[in-house]
């Protein structure tokens, strides 16, 4: 099991169920998060260029993550017809219960397929490509970017704390992932209080092609 390491007493990572657009994708998100962060929105790079899923107790196995691929990818084709994943091209806000807030551009026809698993603690309430951490007092930037599609994707495990927590692990990423990047800002007390955290992505599992 890759986890990021911990020690008595300190913060335990958060965890969620990723899906990774292959990077070519991600250049018009990689765009809008820097205008976002040069606007003075401080977690625009606080949380990786991904769409969360789902939160969870545990990371998923690799043949875990395999079947999820297959469903994702079976559920897309159901919801757009030519196997690919679209995003709107205007931010929104998305609150997680008990968690962090996000600017997001939404997953059109994106729903998180029947998986039973226990390690599930709760699906996000929408599905997203994160643009990053909404603080609690910022109103909905009025940003538009250029429109998003992909069907190459990865379903992968994060895991993600404040920086500072514990002793850095080192970082595990798909190729293709951009390099992390922390926001300056206070030293977060609260795991979802503040824009400063470090993440560590493991095993990545590629989609199948559509109609595989």
């Amino acid at each position: 099991m890759n986890t990021l390491k911990t020690t008595p007493r300190r913060c335990l990572p958060a965890r969620y169920l990723i899906l990774i657009p292959h990077r070519d994708s991600l250049k018009s998100l990689e765009a809008c998060r820097s205008r976002l962060f040069s606007s003075g929105f401080d977690g625009a790079h606080s949380f990786p260029a991904c769409a969360p899923l789902a939160r969870v107790s545990r990371p998923f196995t690799k043949e875990e993550l395999k079947a999820l691929a297959h469903k994702l990818r079976e559920e897309c084709a159901r919801g757009t017809g030519d196997g690919k994943f679209r995003a709107a091209s205007r931010l929104r806000r998305f609150n997680e219960d008990g968690g962090f807030s996000f600017w997001g551009l939404p997953l059109e026809s994106l729903a998180l397929p029947a998986f039973e698993s226990e390690k599930i603690i709760h699906p996000m309430e929408g599905f997203f490509l994160c643009a990053g951490i909404a603080g609690s007092r910022e109103r909905t930037p009025a940003i538009d970017i250029l429109p998003i599609s992909f069907r190459a994707a990865q379903a992968a495990n994060l895991a993600i704390r404040p920086l500072g927590q514990a002793a850095p692990a080192p970082q595990s990423t798909p190729p293709g992932t951009p390099a992390k990047r922390h926001c300056r800002g206070a030293f977060p007390q609260d795991l979802f209080d503040g824009f400063s955290f470090e993440w560590k992505i493991t095993d990545p599992v590629w989609l199948p092609a559509p109609g595989k």
